[in-house]
């Protein structure tokens, strides 16, 4: 693939610490020089990296998420019978560099086409689309990391392709902004909802200083849309919380695609959502439910604004939790 950086096993041997203390996970990951090799591995997961993107109304950016570097404190777990690396296919992250010689992805939205912006959504929606359906054809489950709600599109319409049925949504988010017609959700002027591709949707824990008045009102109204607040969940112990975890996955009633939003998550991110959110434990007592459920895809987003220091350490966690098997 012109557009995919697949990783080296000896470009990831340089982040790991290797020591006489145990085995280190990175010391026996999965890594293949093509999506042709898919199925020659029995890993029941296959991580990759997209990159960010940023779209308001005066600009337009398509960043790196510098995956190799993201997933050191991963690499670096104890391999044992907990965190078992032949399980997890580590396949590489979408190269920006042949994006960026064709197209200026740098420039303000001024000075950019629609058609530009438009040429590049579609150029990595394929690339996913591409990737994904060669991993739901192999057996096994992505798991992504970068991106927006958009790459989560492209990867149900990737699993639609390939099963020929809907599936649900769960949208772990501080904010969910999307329009609601007859035929569709829109998200953005970029980005939708096909009733034809999603069956239901469930947004959970929404911030209340984030959610538009006619988005309110477009959701309460909707039989495929429910949702809840992160102020809800202010009052509940930890126990109560995972079970209006519980009670929201189950208004999906199905198989689903589970994106996370890594703004949700208290401190994680320099944005305002990041300020007040839930705390990594909550987080990780979350992942050991929805992991029960039958998960078609994971995606780890909102990477822009996260502190680098600390992404590492809760994305190993965030992983790890949810190959493990049953204890």
């Amino acid at each position: 693939m012109d557009y995919f950086k697949f990783c080296k096993a000896s470009s990831l041997f340089k982040n790991i610490e290797v020591n006489d203390f145990g085995e280190k996970f990175g010391e026996n990951i999965v890594t293949i020089p093509d999506l042709d090799y898919l199925e020659t591995s029995n890993a029941k997961y296959v991580i990759f990296g997209v990159p960010t993107v940023s779209h308001t109304k005066y600009s337009f950016s398509l960043k790196p998420i510098k995956f190799e570097a993201l997933l050191k404190d991963l690499l670096n777990t104890q391999n044992n019978q907990f965190n078992k690396a032949e399980d997890l296919i580590i396949l590489g992250e979408i190269n920006i560099r042949p994006i960026d010689s064709e197209i200026d992805i740098n420039k303000q939205i001024l000075e950019s086409s629609e058609r530009e912006i438009t040429e590049i959504y579609n150029k990595l929606e394929n690339i996913i689309f591409e990737l994904t359906t060669a991993i739901f054809k192999s057996g096994k489950i992505p798991i992504m990391l970068g991106g927006n709600l958009r790459n989560s599109i492209s990867m149900a319409k990737s699993l639609r392709s390939f099963l020929d049925k809907t599936i649900n949504l769960f949208d772990f988010s501080p904010n969910s902004n999307f329009n609601l017609s007859k035929k569709h959700l829109t998200l953005s002027p970029t980005n939708y909802f096909d009733t034809d591709l999603f069956r239901k949707y469930f947004a959970f824990g929404l911030h209340k200083n984030y959610i538009p008045q006619k988005n309110l009102d477009q959701m309460s109204t909707s039989k495929q849309i429910d949702f809840n607040f992160y102020e809800d969940c202010l009052h509940l112990t930890t126990l109560d919380k995972c079970v209006k975890f519980k009670n929201s996955i189950d208004f999906l009633n199905g198989s689903l695609g589970f994106r996370l939003d890594l703004k949700s998550i208290q401190g994680l991110s320099l944005s305002c959502e990041s300020s007040s959110g839930f705390s990594e434990r909550d987080i990780r007592t979350f992942i050991k439910v929805i992991k029960k459920e039958r998960v078609e895809f994971i995606h780890l987003c909102g990477f822009e604004t996260c502190k680098k220091e600390n992404v590492g350490g809760i994305l190993s966690y965030l992983i790890s939790d949810f190959m493990r098997h049953e204890e």
